[in-house]
């Protein structure tokens, strides 16, 4: 092969224009690096403490509907009652707390994050088997079952919950002060969604999303799909109730509203909204979602409804969800490309330089 040939490789031609990645992918890793910036500095920034409640209430949304995503989005299974999951972990931490005095955070967390994470275990091994519209009608069920048993128990406070939760130390750190505590909770999401991440780029990934497409063909392939619909749902309810747990330590009280069906809905509204089977579509989708709860709370009292107009002219205009849309725009875009591609100023500069 002559030298001059080698420059016209397609990997030859991205070190031509200076960039080792595509377009998409800095885009999306200087997306990341701004809202992880911004998030690092939410506490230093001029807010009340309001705000820095209200930020991390939004952290803890976002890992509860990546947590839903990994199941609806990833998988295709269709699920009514996460709530179940999500409120578990926090009734963990409440009756863990103020029922048996255990002030350990640490163990409080883990404590919850195995509740969680059991329950769906048991749940998951008795509904695995059915798919479609009844498995999403088991798990309302199922759902419904345990904000009954929550709300009519006297030991854990009935209607009114459990209070008296406090957020204590994990060695050296003291979790007390809000900003504390927010610096915590952004670094424990931050290495759930990291793994979260993995997975859904691992084989288990893989294996989800055959799972999504065709389950029959995956299971005539010889993998069992029973036992991977198992572990999803097992590693779903885990995470949500990791996201209990922390919720628990943020509000210091449990209601049995942690359990109902509008709990359940939520995830399932902000994953729509971003964008259903994306990494990042949870993320946006909580982000707005919050934003616009907290924004229209303040004007109504028939928000809720408001939240059903903006879900209604999402899937309307944004089939795919916000990240959807854009992923629309951006094929949109290439179909217009001038031929040799769009070119950033700088790598006009060096194109003519080699030149």
């Amino acid at each position: 092969m002559a030298v001059g040939t080698e420059a016209v490789t397609p990997t030859a031609k991205r070190r031509v224009r200076g960039l080792p990645l595509s377009l998409r992918q800095v885009a999306t890793l200087a997306g990341v690096l701004i809202l992880v910036g911004f998030l690092a500095l939410v506490p230093t920034l001029n807010f009340t403490q309001d705000n820095v409640f209200f930020w991390n209430e939004i952290l803890i949304f976002v890992l509860f509907a990546s947590s839903l995503n990994l199941l609806i989005g990833y998988t295709g299974m269709v699920s009514f009652g996460h709530a179940a999951y999500y409120g578990a972990g926090v009734y963990a931490v409440g009756v863990m707390v103020s029922k048996w005095g255990q002030d350990m955070m640490l163990v409080g967390l883990l404590f919850g994050t195995a509740v969680g994470g059991l329950l769906a275990l048991v749940v998951g091994a008795l509904i695995v088997r059915a798919a479609g519209l009844a498995f999403a009608i088991l798990t309302l069920a199922f759902g419904q079952l345990a904000f009954t048993f929550v709300y009519q128990r006297n030991y854990l406070g009935g209607e009114n919950g459990l209070a008296g939760i406090l957020r204590g130390t994990i060695g050296p750190l003291d979790l007390g002060p809000l900003n504390n505590y927010y610096y915590f909770t952004l670094v424990i999401v931050f290495i759930a969604m990291m793994g979260i991440w993995l997975v859904v780029n691992s084989p288990l990934g893989l294996a989800m999303k055959s799972i999504r497409e065709d389950a029959g063909r995956t299971q005539f392939l010889g993998m069992r799909v029973r036992l991977y619909k198992l572990a999803v749902f097992t590693l779903a309810g885990t995470l949500a109730g990791l996201a209990g747990s922390l919720r628990a330590y943020h509000n210091l009280f449990a209601t049995p509203e942690e359990l109902g069906l509008i709990r359940s809905a939520e995830p399932i509204i902000m994953s729509i909204i971003g964008g259903m089977g994306t990494f990042f579509g949870p993320v946006l989708g909580a982000i707005g979602y919050m934003w616009l709860e907290n924004w229209l709370q303040a004007y109504t009292s028939t928000w809720i409804m408001w939240i059903g107009i903006l879900l209604v002219a999402v899937i309307l205009v944004f089939p795919g969800g916000l990240l959807g849309g854009l992923s629309r725009l951006r094929q949109v875009l290439r179909s217009r490309r001038p031929r040799g591609g769009w070119r950033l100023p700088w790598q006009k500069l060096h194109s003519d330089s080699m030149d």
